[in-house]
């Protein structure tokens, strides 16, 4: 259980860093019988979002349908975030961004188990051009200067109006 780490997850949150949490590295079909490790639970990891609300978190290797199952969380949550490196199948990127999540998928390739090239072709022929801006660089700007961000309204503006 993704529980588990919670003490890991509140230091990396303490010290100001983010955290991608994977939730499966290879499809279960192609594990060695002996040897299968199961996905984590795109669930947990964005109750692991709400529980650490100051914690940038990427749901890793996420598919299309596991994102839509949080889609909600994604909206609601400005600290989570899905990559885009199993998302497969046709229109898979456009369904995610017509869903209104845009904003909150950032580019992943899956290297070294997959081709990069092929993942990224995905967002580049996938989608529109502001579409494929934030995909690619300004979702993960974004995402890892908010820290900065919290910092200096921290400092220069410390009470909630």
């Amino acid at each position: 259980k993704l529980t588990d780490a919670d003490l890991l997850l509140k230091s990396i949150s303490d010290a100001g860093l983010g955290v991608i949490i994977q939730t499966r590295m290879e499809d279960p079909r192609r594990q060695h019988p002996l040897a299968q490790v199961p996905d984590v639970s795109i669930k947990e990891i964005a109750d692991a979002a709400k529980r650490y609300p100051d914690l940038s978190i990427i749901i890793g290797g996420p598919r299309k349908m596991d994102i839509m199952s949080v889609k909600e969380h994604l909206v609601n949550l400005p600290n989570l975030y899905a990559d885009t490196s199993q998302i497969e199948g046709m229109n898979g990127m456009e369904d995610l961004i017509l869903a209104g999540l845009k904003n909150k998928l950032i580019f992943g390739s899956h290297a070294p188990l997959f081709e990069p090239y092929s993942a990224l072709i995905r967002v580049l022929a996938d989608v529109d051009d502001e579409s494929t801006r934030a995909i690619l660089w300004e979702n993960a700007d974004f995402m890892l200067n908010k820290p900065l961000l919290n910092l200096i309204k921290k400092q220069f503006f410390p009470y909630n109006y």
